[in-house]
């Protein structure tokens, strides 16, 4: 914060923008993958008769293809983490 008032300068504002987005892209991967983890631990308390029905719809593979995709997400959010100084003013 400036010396003269308590009060965050534009610039200051935009610093602490920009690391938050950049903590939650670095957190995207393993809050993902947890939330769609759940997903798979929940479909296991389902009756089998319900598993079933829904593996016949090719839920279960849906799940692995969000993983997969997941996956694909954060590794391109890491490139943008790794070279943040795309983002600096010339």
């Amino acid at each position: 914060m400036s010396a003269a008032s308590s009060k965050p300068t534009d610039e200051e504002l935009e610093t602490i923008h920009f690391n938050s987005v950049v903590a939650a892209f670095e957190q995207y991967r393993s809050y993902s993958l947890s939330a769609n983890s759940r997903r798979l631990k929940d479909f296991y308390t389902l009756p089998t008769a319900h598993q079933k029905l829904l593996n016949g719809l090719g839920w279960r593979n849906k799940i692995d293809l969000v993983d997969e995709k997941i996956e694909a997400n954060a590794k391109f959010l890491k490139s943008i983490v790794d070279y943040p100084q795309i983002f600096e003013d010339d």
